[in-house]
């Protein structure tokens, strides 16, 4: 819904500040979350948090791109404020959204390979996904706190319940961390005591536990270190935050409120389209995988950090290749609605939408 380049997809905010004229006004907007309120649903907002776009902005000084993208995973491990030379130099277009115009809010590592972005290095995090998204320095404290404090906006103005953060695997632990524990904290001061912060983290098993709920920290000891190794970057952040998400009530953790369990999900989809048997599902439940990302939570019974789906934007319709096999998705609803998590209609699911759509 933000303002963003145009492009169908709405991938490429330019403003964070205001809804995108091709939907409406902030206003409107305002008055639909009014709306649903007053139907008893709750409405969350979709960001990209990642990076930001702008078609008249370039870099004016190519970066080195793997030197780049290691430097600043060194320096996210060892906390340092290191230069990094092999960044490039961006070169600021007359639309450039004001309050980022900063080089020291932007990696500036150029674009990563398509390899790069579904791997878990540091390119993941520190590189941008394609020329004109121009990667966010989520390490950096003075843009957490400026970007964190634009969105709070949203939370204010138009009483949102929670936000979906988008590429949420492709940001720093430290700042998922930040803007999770001050958005439940500010929230909780206007009477959202259950402001939901929800993570598309899809990566393995160790990668979303450093971004759910604990973190793989000791919440009431966050500067204890573990032996599974939380980036110094990170255990810096939640000590300075440790105060502030041990005073809240309902979610005294520094990390997202949830994730998609995109292991368990896209088990139970390939059983049920016939891809493997029922015993990898069985197994993945019995995993250490599934437990160290259940351990990350308010406690086993409390799977609402959980997320399970059948579909979702980044992947094929359940039904695209048996399009004439409607009791396959309603036995996938079965499995959705009593499996441990909270079940997601990805829109159209509900009409049985295939994906087949012509020419």
């Amino acid at each position: 819904l933000l303002q963003h380049d145009g492009e169908n997809h709405g991938y490429c905010t330019t403003n964070p500040t205001t809804i995108d004229p091709g939907f409406g006004t902030p206003e409107e907007f305002r008055d639909l979350v009014k709306e649903a309120h007053s139907r008893g649903i709750r409405v969350v907002l979709d960001i990209v948090i990642n990076h930001l776009c702008d078609v008249t902005t370039t870099y004016s000084e190519k970066p080195a791109h793997l030197q780049c993208t290691a430097a600043l995973n060194h320096r996210y491990w060892a906390a340092t404020n290191k230069e990094i030379p092999s960044q490039g130099t961006l070169d600021f277009g007359p639309t450039f959204f004001p309050p980022f115009r900063s080089q020291s809010f932007f990696n500036r590592c150029g674009s990563d390979t398509i390899e790069e972005m579904g791997a878990e290095g540091g390119a993941t995090m520190f590189g941008d996904f394609t020329m004109g998204m121009f990667d966010f320095d989520t390490q950096n404290w003075d843009f957490q706190e400026i970007f964190t404090e634009l969105h709070k906006y949203w939370v204010a103005y138009a009483d949102i319940d929670g936000f979906r953060l988008d590429a949420a695997k492709h940001v720093t632990k430290d700042f998922l961390a930040f803007f999770s524990t001050e958005l439940r904290t500010y929230a909780d001061k206007l009477g959202k005591e259950n402001f939901m912060v929800l993570g598309e983290v899809a990566a393995t098993a160790d990668w979303v536990a450093q971004a759910l709920g604990r973190m793989e920290t000791d919440p009431a000891h966050p500067w204890h270190r573990n032996a599974t190794g939380v980036p110094q970057g990170v255990t810096r952040r939640i000590a300075s935050i440790h105060a502030d998400y041990r005073r809240h009530a309902a979610f005294p953790l520094p990390g997202l409120s949830a994730v998609y369990n995109f292991e368990q999900s896209g088990d139970g989809v390939g059983y049920l389209i016939g891809q493997h048997p029922a015993k990898k599902l069985a197994e993945f439940y019995a995993s250490p995988r599934y437990g160290l990302v259940v351990n990350q939570t308010l406690g086993q019974e409390n799977l609402n950090s959980l997320w399970t789906l059948l579909e979702c934007h980044d992947w094929p319709r359940m039904l695209t290749t048996m399009p004439h096999r409607p009791e396959v998705l309603i036995a996938g609803f079965g499995w959705l609605f009593t499996s441990p998590g909270i079940p997601i209609i990805y829109y159209g699911l509900e009409q049985g939408f295939n994906g087949n759509c012509g020419a």
